[in-house]
């Protein structure tokens, strides 16, 4: 149970960290019009 427990805890950490890396980048991208706003959203 208590490892059931940690491997969702550490999944939804790594998730966590993955979106806030790739929100930033995307952010940079999308705000010195680098890609367009539409590829952006996707």
């Amino acid at each position: 149970m208590l490892l059931a427990i940690a491997l969702i805890a550490s999944f939804f950490f790594a998730m966590n960290i993955g979106a806030s890396g790739a929100a930033a980048s995307i952010g940079v991208a999308d705000e010195s019009d680098a890609i367009p706003n539409r590829q952006a959203a996707v």
